[in-house]
């Protein structure tokens, strides 16, 4: 049986995560502090860690997720979870360490669908994926056109017809580039995190651009001050 170790500093929150992922036959130890949780690692040696990125006691969860780093290095997979959702934590926490975001209140199947790609596999997961064909390079080629949603300097928020995991590549070529004013094919960019929206049931994803693409760069700056 995978074990989950998870902190949030909400009673409410921390219970209904350690049922979801118990009914879902994880072995689950839920601690409500950074303090406890580091007590109880080295113990309970979990496959995975849950962590409230805004945790109110003697250090925050960046502070935890570099320490489980420093300790342990970067095979433990780390999923923060956070009622902030600008763009700001997400790279915060990813670069800290965490390798998935996941935002409150918390989607049991998309929590569920996180935590089974990392420790199962994606096949493990209900949810809808691209497939990826056999010997891809991991990335994923997108010709329609997506509804964006928000575009910064760091990458673009887009409506997505189905679920990407994280850490996928996606080239996407269409309106965005019209958008931009890009002459080229495509685009090429990093999916750092997908959420289902429990209101409208849209997959909405989050997608980095990739820093050495300084045209690209220059681009978004170019449309920020102009919009």
């Amino acid at each position: 049986m995978k074990k989950i170790q998870l902190v949030d500093d909400g009673p409410i929150i921390r219970k209904l995560l350690k049922k979801t992922l118990e009914k879902s036959n994880y072995e689950v130890m839920d601690n409500s502090t950074t303090k406890e949780f580091l007590e109880n690692f080295s113990e309970f040696e979990p496959d995975l860690c849950l962590i409230d990125i805004n945790i109110d006691d003697i250090g925050d969860g960046l502070v935890l997720i570099k320490a489980i780093r420093n300790k342990i290095g970067n095979t433990l997979p780390i999923i923060v979870i956070s009622s902030h959702e600008d763009t700001r934590d997400i790279n915060l926490a990813l670069n800290a360490g965490a390798n998935d975001y996941i935002c409150k209140p918390v989607d049991s199947m998309i929590l569920l669908a996180k935590v089974a790609s990392f420790l199962n596999g994606v096949n493990e997961s209900s949810l809808p994926i691209f497939n990826l064909p056999s010997g891809s390079d991991n990335t994923i080629y997108i010709s329609q056109d997506l509804q964006i949603k928000t575009i910064n300097e760091y990458g673009v928020e887009f409506i997505c017809p189905d679920y990407i995991y994280q850490n996928t590549y996606i080239n996407i070529s269409g309106y965005i580039l019209k958008l931009l004013g890009l002459d080229r094919d495509d685009i090429r960019l990093k999916v750092i995190s997908t959420e289902i929206n429990k209101e409208t049931d849209q997959i909405i994803s989050y997608a980095q651009f990739q820093e050495d693409d300084e045209e690209l760069l220059n681009k978004v700056r170019d449309y920020i001050v102009n919009s």
